[in-house]
């Protein structure tokens, strides 16, 4: 599971993972938008094209979280370090 702590992989992971779960609503939304005279194959192109977009939308959140979440950690343990280093000059 060492793949997970890599917020690079762990971004297309996400990304997939909302990916194959939005290809079959964008489908449905698409078909609900687009005229009768619309062909199949123009409703899963454009359904997986947004199902796409949303994913990465999302996926680039989700990424943005955790970096963040990241940086905060590592801040507050330098923080800590510093902060036992200056009790160790006294």
């Amino acid at each position: 599971m060492k793949w997970l702590t890599d917020l690079e992989s762990v971004g297309w992971v996400f990304w997939l993972v909302l990916f194959v779960l939005l290809v079959y609503p964008g489908y449905l939304f698409m078909e609900a938008m687009t005229y009768s005279s619309a062909t199949t194959v123009t409703r899963i192109g454009l359904g997986t094209f947004g199902a796409a977009m949303v994913s990465g939308l999302l996926s680039a959140g989700i990424n943005e979280l955790l970096h963040r979440w990241k940086l905060r950690k590592n801040a507050r343990q330098r923080k800590v370090d510093r902060k036992e280093k200056r009790k160790r000059r006294k």
